[in-house]
């Protein structure tokens, strides 16, 4: 899990810090490619029902692979801080008991400040 990374939770406050002010560049610069997936993805599903309206099958089915692949690549679906070894149980219980903020940013998690000593 990411958190074994920090030793204290003073070291994943700053951890978090430094990451935030070195990616901020990156993450600005990547805005405009997420905004250019959202339209290939939009391309990608109408070319695919386009070919599946004029029943050339093997092309939507590429097509719809592909779609899947850029719905990942845009968070569509919700992550986890663990690299998805969640249970469906748990997933389940997170979804109904994450914070607002957790929620807002579609990661399976109950991280929040009043898990951390520090922040308390």
């Amino acid at each position: 899990m990411i958190l074994r990374e920090f030793a204290t939770d003073r070291d994943l406050v700053d951890g978090a810090i430094r990451a935030e002010s070195s990616c901020m560049a990156r993450l600005s610069a990547s805005v405009a490619a997420k905004r250019q997936l959202f339209r290939v993805g939009l391309l990608t599903c109408v070319a695919r029902r386009v070919a599946e309206k004029r029943g050339e099958n093997t092309k939507a089915e590429l097509l719809r692979k592909q779609e899947k692949a850029l719905e990942r690549s845009l968070l569509f679906f919700e992550d986890t801080l663990c690299n998805d070894s969640l249970t469906q149980a748990e997933r389940r219980w997170l979804q109904t008991n994450r914070p607002d903020e957790v929620k807002y940013w579609r990661v399976l998690t109950d991280l929040s400040p009043e898990h951390l000593s520090y922040a308390s």
